[in-house]
């Protein structure tokens, strides 16, 4: 016996999808609560779904839910703007941000980034390469446009012989002069401390690059953000909290950090980081740098000065 038409079985199958769906929700709500707070007060999006759950209750649900619903990390102090973690639908708007606060980041203009023709699109490049580890942080305003963006990415300790493949990446990628001695300088700052020895993790998260769009600046936005990304690595650590697809895989998938390090490249940046109780452990001076003929600190000017390596243990 027939107890349901066609059109009655399909209406049930999508009853079923939306109960399977709801389940989900309220699991994965419970989980980021516990997980990004640990008081029970996280935020989570009622507008989407977070994709980082560790068990659903069917496969079906799995599928529903797909590879690009966001992680939703909470809100900003006045609950207008919401921080997310990176997902595959959202790479270009970062990207967006990325290229115009760019034009203000005191290493891109000490080494003249932006004189030499087509080395800002390369750049890119290397962004695009530090998202696959599933682990940068947007920032989301209620017109769910993406006003600031910071990239992270995960660090184990080299290993003799071993290539490290963002640096293999660079040198079969990067062609412009300007890209290669940012990215040189970068590595000077970094290896006058081994982060791993000093701290004797395993791994780290480097906070690589934070960008925020250059007319929502001056509202504090850059300091959530990086204080989003610490409660990105310390989820991570704990197994509570997966990194996100956003490529043909995740790179240093797994990789559960136990420092978080970032070189801060100017002012702002080193006050956020003092703030957020990060250690200065090595400084160099613009002025003792010369690119394409001319000092770092000639272009740069004199509000920013130096650059510092700087690290917390999570």
């Amino acid at each position: 016996m027939t107890l349901l038409s066609d059109s009655g079985s399909s209406v049930l199958r999508a009853i079923g999808q939306l109960l399977i769906v709801v389940y989900c929700y309220d699991n994965v709500c419970h989980q980021m609560k516990s997980v990004l707070t640990g008081n029970g007060a996280g935020f989570i999006s009622r507008r989407y779904l977070c994709s980082s759950i560790e068990k659903t209750s069917t496969s079906e649900s799995r599928r529903f839910l797909g590879r690009i619903m966001p992680v939703c990390l909470g809100t900003d102090r006045t609950g207008t703007i919401e921080f997310r973690i990176l997902t595959e639908d959202r790479i270009e708007d970062a990207l967006a941000v990325q290229q115009y606060s760019m034009r203000q980041e005191c290493i891109a203009i000490g080494m003249g980034m932006y004189e030499e023709p087509g080395a800002p699109e390369e750049m890119q490049l290397i962004f695009r390469e530090v998202i696959k580890d599933g682990c940068t942080v947007i920032a989301v305003d209620r017109s769910d446009r993406v006003i600031a963006v910071s990239f992270n990415k995960l660090h184990t300790p080299p290993q003799p012989e071993e290539i490290d493949p963002f640096a293999f990446f660079v040198e079969n990628n990067i062609k412009h002069r300007s890209c290669r001695d940012l990215i040189e300088f970068i590595d000077d700052v970094e290896s006058q401390v081994d982060i791993f020895q000093k701290y004797s993790a395993r791994a780290a998260m480097e906070i690589f690059y934070i960008g925020t769009d250059p007319k929502c600046q001056e509202r504090g936005i850059g300091r959530e953000i990086t204080e989003k990304s610490l409660e990105v690595a310390r989820g991570l650590r704990a197994r509570k909290l997966q990194q996100i697809r956003v490529a043909d895989k995740i790179v240093n998938e797994h990789v559960r950090p136990e420092v978080a390090f970032a070189v801060a490249a100017s002012t702002f940046s080193q006050r956020i980081m003092e703030k957020l109780g990060f250690e200065t452990l090595a400084e160099v001076r613009y002025e003792d740098y010369v690119r394409a003929d001319r000092k770092m600190s000639e272009r740069i000017g004199n509000a920013h000065k130096t650059a510092r390596l700087t690290a917390r243990k999570l």
